[in-house]
């Protein structure tokens, strides 16, 4: 019996944060008692290992400690105790916000990357057009990489780690980000890659479709520990039921014969909506506010780091940069979803009308232009290329809108039921 070949082995792991608190300088002034900082234990005492060749996806809960795992293992973190041994073999770290110099151009970065990989400067040469080809970044390249967006730096990410191949691939979440059809590009190139029997490959994700498709083996985490590792439909299916949400959650969302049903919850179970705290109740007639709306498409998008800092200065001290109303507005004008009002602030409080949202949601695409007529009475009074009709345009063909009825009600408020509707139709195109 040939004896098994391993590229990946994780012993008695354990990691913990400090948690810190924020602190101001009226409460250094005036002595303000701090609360103390604790400690987490974000992984706690795993052990597992990866044979030569094999694709490992990680599923879990947020907060499981999925990522801190796929870090530790790529040199990011560092373990308090326990040991990870990759037998000699190079690495490659796949996720949004790691890995590039932000002073630097996006060229200088992927020679940078490249040596860091262990490649000489000769075949980093050889590689270059390749990656900025795959990248569809075109001049962008030669701009510095704090100028890019969330979506374009990974997409230089991924170009790179899957053109200059390395023996172990390692990848957070970066397969759901950019636009629709860089995802489609991007899946494929995975696929092809990972064909290769000397390559091993960890994927951290919770699209279950994806694990079912592209692995060999999954390990459920939850609370960092390891529940369970095998067959990625064994596992998938437990971890389903696990995380399920009964249907009888909310006592006002019941009737299964209603359109919004199953998106409400489909949304509540991907953790991109929540009923509403402290009650039975998911109020689906609920209206957004632009932030709620933001934060929904943000962990629908996989929950992307921002680049930057928070591009809108009366909203600096409204929100905790760690927050995820925080991250999901600075995420959002990175990739000009949202823009400044016209007086450079941005109202986040202001509820979201449905032309609104689907104009986001059509620039969160890619904010294609597309030839078409609408028979939709409020909107003739606009024109074509304009964005209100483009986005509704888009809307119709993406079967998440009627497009029978008589009128769209363009200023009409969008409501956390019509919002989840919209998502859940625009998945499926997935």
């Amino acid at each position: 019996m040939e004896e098994k070949k391993y590229s990946i082995t994780v012993e008695n792991l354990h990691i913990s944060y400090r948690t810190l608190h924020k602190t101001s300088i009226r409460n250094q002034l005036f002595k303000k008692r701090e609360k103390e900082n604790k400690y987490f234990e974000a992984v706690k005492g795993i052990s597992f290992q990866v044979e030569e060749g094999k694709i490992l996806g990680i599923i879990g809960k947020n907060g499981s400690g999925k990522s801190t795992t796929l870090r530790a293992i790529a040199g990011i973190f560092s373990a308090d105790q326990g040991t990870i041994d990759l037998h000699g073999h190079s690495l490659s770290l796949l996720a949004i916000g790691v890995g590039f110099q932000k002073e630097l151009t996006g060229r200088e970065n992927i020679f940078l990357s490249g040596l860091l990989l262990g490649f000489d400067e000769a075949f980093i040469k050889e590689k270059e057009k390749s990656i900025i080809e795959f990248s569809e970044l075109g001049e962008f390249i030669d701009k510095p990489v704090k100028t890019y967006s969330s979506g374009m730096h990974s997409k230089l990410a991924f170009a790179i780690t899957v053109i200059l191949e390395t023996d172990i691939m390692l990848i957070d979440e970066v397969l759901s980000v950019g636009d629709h059809r860089f995802k489609k590009k991007s899946y494929r190139k995975m696929k092809s890659l990972i064909e290769d029997s000397k390559r091993t490959v960890i994927i951290v994700s919770h699209n279950i479709r994806t694990l079912r498709e592209l692995c060999t083996d999954v390990m459920w985490m939850n609370e960092g520990e390891i529940v369970k590792i095998g067959d990625p439909d064994e596992i998938l299916d437990e971890y389903i039921k696990f995380m399920e949400v009964p249907k009888g959650l909310f006592d006002d969302v019941k009737d299964s014969e209603k359109p919004e049903f199953n998106a409400i919850y489909w949304g509540v179970e991907k953790g991109y909506i929540s009923g509403v705290k402290g009650t039975n109740q998911f109020k689906p007639e609920k209206k957004l506010s632009v932030v709620q709306f933001l934060l929904i498409i943000w962990r629908f998008a996989g929950r992307p780091l921002p680049q930057g800092e928070m591009p809108f200065e009366d909203l600096e001290d409204k929100f905790e940069s760690s927050s995820q109303k925080y991250q999901s507005i600075t995420w959002a004008q990175e990739e000009g979803i949202i823009e400044a009002d016209e007086d450079g602030g941005f109202d986040t409080d202001k509820i979201i009308e449905k032309a609104d949202a689907l104009r986001m949601l059509w620039k969160y695409d890619g904010k294609t232009y597309q030839e078409g007529t609408l028979d939709f009475e409020d909107l003739k009074i606009y024109d074509q290329s304009s964005e209100i009709y483009q986005a509704v345009l888009f809307g119709v063909n993406k079967g998440l809108i009627d497009e029978n009825q008589k009128e769209f009600k363009v200023n009409e408020e969008c409501s956390r039921a019509e919002l989840i509707t919209y998502l859940y139709n625009y998945s499926k195109d997935y």
